[in-house]
């Protein structure tokens, strides 16, 4: 994906989703409107507005509580790979952990979706698009930095679900 906007001009706005944030939709909607947020949100993956990197469908899956009936979250990474997912720059995401070695949490012995979402818009970012990450994952802890924090610290906008949900009009 490269920029295609004229210098002067407003740069495109695109968003980097993190696992946290497609857990909390039935957290913060209810699972019965968990279905309809998705699917909003789905307008925006199909259009290439809303992005993730595949780690993230790699933690919903080691999260699924069944392989036959999988979470609605798991399903919509799934259906919208073709179209949302971007691989983050292993350069860009060492000069991540270079930065924030503790934005992975020590006592997960899996790989972590965090350091890969930060790089991905670090990497959009650079090449001239309006990034914001929208994660709920806010909460610093003595050994693991909060990915809303990792993101401030390269100067980065970041909401949490609910605010781009309300501010994009996705739901009431």
């Amino acid at each position: 994906m490269t920029a295609a906007h004229e210098p002067g001009t407003a740069s495109p706005q695109l968003w980097v989703i993190d696992t946290s944030s497609l857990l909390a939709v039935r957290e913060v909607y209810s699972a019965a409107h968990e279905r309809k947020v998705l699917s909003a949100m789905s307008k925006y993956a199909t259009r290439g507005k809303l992005l993730y990197p595949p780690e993230v469908c790699a933690e919903l899956e080691r999260g699924a509580e069944s392989a036959s009936n999988p979470d609605p979250p798991l399903v919509w990474v799934r259906n919208h790979r073709y179209c949302s997912e971007r691989p983050a720059d292993l350069a860009t995401v060492r000069r991540v952990l270079d930065r924030v070695p503790d934005l992975l949490d020590p006592d997960n012995p899996n790989e972590q979706a965090d350091p890969y979402v930060l790089a991905v818009s670090l990497d959009l970012h650079i090449g001239g698009f309006d990034v914001c990450v929208v994660t709920d994952d806010r909460r610093d802890r003595p050994t693991k930095i909060s990915l809303a924090t990792a993101v401030g610290m390269f100067r980065l906008a970041t909401v949490p679900l609910h605010a781009f949900v309300r501010g994009e009009r996705l739901h009431p």
